[in-house]
């Protein structure tokens, strides 16, 4: 089932993630199947999608790359789909998806 959160009026849906082996020694590709709603806009209204971080036990903080579609705004009452990929340290453990980070609606959702 996937987690679910609310961001920026967003509802972001985390609906799984793979890790695999990256293609340069010691990196790993982490990628996060995300679901973007805009359910509450009014006519005319968009909302683009959130920045995004991964963060490890270890501290170290990851950046995103996102599709494109991910990058578009959201119409009111349409959702997209799209994949959030890291390039994460192998060893890195204990990893949290941090939506928005720094906002003041800054939410994190475990991937472990």
């Amino acid at each position: 089932m996937p987690e679910t959160v609310t961001v920026e009026r967003l509802v972001i849906m985390v609906n799984g993630h793979r890790r695999e082996t990256g293609a340069l020694p010691g990196r790993d590709v982490v990628a996060v199947d995300l679901t973007v709603k805009n359910p509450i806009g009014s006519p005319g209204s968009t909302r683009r999608t959130p920045f995004m971080e991964l963060h490890d036990d270890a501290g170290r903080i990851y950046p995103a790359e996102l599709d494109p579609q991910l990058m578009e705004p959201v119409p009111p009452t349409e959702s997209i789909d799209g994949t959030c990929r890291f390039e994460v340290a192998e060893e890195a453990m204990g990893l949290e998806l941090v939506i928005a980070p720094g906002s003041d609606e800054e939410v994190g959702v475990s991937l472990d």
